[in-house]
């Protein structure tokens, strides 16, 4: 996978140097610049995108969600004929933690449906995927950070070590036509008041930290001292809209939040749309502890349909019942060896 990303971003270096609007790359093929995807839409062209939020090591969500989605059919089906909707998959971020299969699971599987059709799938980093080190350590950037807790013991530091530079590699921003995609939402007035000048500014690494942590609020604007109390920090409906108009995109799709329903229209009246979307959950769902809060939470996917410069949102619920089945999911066909853990 870091191969992969390093060729993209080979031929993709430079691309974002002096653009201001998403508008400007009409035309060109599809790049990454640094930690910033852009996909243009083709002229006539057709696009189906399957969008996850969080799925925090629930495993049964994402093969669930994808095999609902028939994504890989459509893409061979793609393949074959070009002229029928061009399939995409985004992950937006928070793979690990919380669920049962985090580094075996969720991160193994995005990485090998990602070199099975890299034209076709957008991994984007989340919160969780912020490792640390101290004192020759490696840490969790969250707490509690259970991936790492459950196998520290079992596992040889390099391991982790590895995770966090792989982490740091990570996309953060996909730009598919005026859409947005980004784990959290939008960075501090004061950092972007500093540090934005073009395009190329979204790949500054406090910039695309602080789009791994923010949150909607529903007040109009955020005074920059509140902003500044916590790493997770709020941003208002007209700081969101300035920051959508200073890019030309005119929706973006974020995860971050828990939410019960699984999708929610944050701001449905703002000049541009903000759509919060989480993947992992289940009442039932044995990918989760018994004591998970994330049982509350119906766990969601989006289809966007992208087509002359319109979008058409689909929710759905993801039906990860099949896949707590050992017959149909192999972590389930053995008691685990190792106890998930918080601490």
């Amino acid at each position: 996978v870091l191969q992969q990303w390093k060729a993209q971003r080979i031929a993709g270096e430079g691309k974002l140097d002096g653009k201001h609007d998403v508008g400007q790359f009409a035309g060109e093929a599809p790049f990454l610049d640094g930690h910033v995807y852009v996909h243009p839409a083709a002229p006539g062209a057709r696009y189906e995108l399957t969008v996850l939020g969080d799925l925090h090591g629930c495993y049964s969500c994402l093969k669930g969600a994808v095999m609902q989605a028939d994504f890989f059919a459509k893409v061979e089906a793609y393949r074959l004929d070009p002229t029928r909707p061009n399939p995409k998959l985004v992950l937006l971020g928070d793979y690990i933690d919380r669920g049962r299969f985090s580094y075996n699971g969720i991160l193994r599987t995005v990485m090998q449906m990602f070199l099975a059709a890299p034209e076709h799938v957008y991994i984007l980093r989340g919160n969780h995927e912020y490792y640390i080190e101290y004192k020759g350590r490696i840490y969790g950037g969250v707490k509690p950070a259970e991936a790492i807790n459950t196998l520290v013991g079992y596992m040889p530091g390099e391991m982790f070590e590895a995770y966090m530079h792989f982490f740091e590699q990570m996309p953060n921003v996909l730009l598919f036509d005026r859409l947005m995609f980004v784990h959290a939402g939008i960075p501090r007035d004061v950092a972007l008041a500093e540090k934005y000048q073009d395009l190329s500014s979204l790949n500054d690494p406090e910039l695309r930290f602080q789009m791994l942590w923010s949150d909607p609020s529903t007040a109009d604007y955020i005074p920059d001292d509140l902003q500044a109390q916590n790493a997770r920090f709020p941003f208002g409906r007209l700081q969101f809209e300035k920051f959508m108009a200073q890019l030309g995109c005119n929706m973006m799709v974020r995860g971050h939040e828990k939410i019960d329903d699984g999708f929610k229209s944050i701001y449905p009246f703002a000049q541009a749309a903000l759509l919060n979307l989480f993947s992992a959950g289940g009442a039932e769902n044995n990918d989760l502890p018994e004591t998970s809060s994330y049982r509350s939470v119906t766990p969601m996917a989006l289809t966007i349909h992208v087509e002359a410069g319109s979008a058409r949102v689909v929710p759905w619920e993801i039906d990860y019942r099949p896949f707590n089945d050992p017959r149909r999911n192999k972590f389930f066909a053995s008691p685990p060896e190792i106890e998930h853990k918080t601490g």
